[in-house]
């Protein structure tokens, strides 16, 4: 497999990589910074609802990742059986 062909294949996994990594720790590091006992109720409900939206990216991601990988492995034992 030439390296431009590598270069297609593995450049969107590790944008996925990165956006899991990238969104898990950016929401990590507003919560511990956060005094989350101090905000109103609506407040709370509004991170809250931001949270989930953030998680379902996470695990959008994650999920696509697994389908591409998973691809990329059978295409490899493929080729490797033919």
């Amino acid at each position: 497999m030439n390296k431009e062909k590598l270069k297609q294949i593995f450049h969107p996994l590790f944008n996925k990589i990165s956006n899991i990594c990238i969104a898990a720790s950016s929401n990590r590091a507003l919560l511990k910074e956060e005094e989350l006992e101090k905000i109103s109720s609506a407040e709370l409900k509004e991170r809250l609802s931001h949270l989930t939206q953030v998680l379902t990216r996470i695990e959008d991601n994650a999920n696509a990742l697994n389908k591409t990988l998973e691809e990329f492995y059978e295409s490899l034992i493929e080729r490797n059986d033919s």
